[in-house]
């Protein structure tokens, strides 16, 4: 179930491109996409053996976002966002992906078991980057 939630995120954002969206569906497509990251999260961690810590930037979203939106509109939180982002966040996935792979064998687990320690305080710290790029008063209160 987790694999076709990702592969229809996926295929959303070429179709939204194509067709257009509404502001609210891009609110939506946003906050579906860190969802399913929290949900992936959760179970790579409780089924797939990723240590908790891989849990640190999904839930950090929340209150981060929380904080900017006291001082910002929505859609001004996400605006401009560096590509390199978007990257970090599909590294992050992936990781959540192998570790719940029904086919990961001795390789894929080495592979998890290698990349946990590095996707995850990354993931964190790219998060707590795009927050602090929100500039000094913009997001700080």
């Amino acid at each position: 179930m987790c694999g076709g939630a990702v592969l229809l995120d996926w295929l959303d954002g070429p179709i939204a491109r194509r067709l257009g969206t509404s502001p609210a569906g891009a609110v939506y497509d946003l906050e579906a996409d860190s969802w399913l990251t929290l949900s992936a999260a959760a179970a790579a961690t409780v089924w797939g053996g990723l240590p908790a810590r891989c849990l640190t930037a999904p839930v950090l979203r929340y209150p981060l976002l929380a904080r900017a939106l006291r001082h910002l509109p929505y859609e001004e939180v996400f605006a401009s966002e560096p590509r390199w982002a978007r990257w970090t966040g599909i590294a992050q996935m992936l990781l959540f992906t192998a570790a719940l792979a029904p086919f990961g064998g001795r390789a894929t687990r080495g592979a998890v078991r290698l990349a946990a320690p590095v996707v995850a305080p990354v993931q964190a710290a790219v998060m707590l980057a795009l927050h602090h790029r929100l500039g000094p008063g913009r997001a700080r209160g």
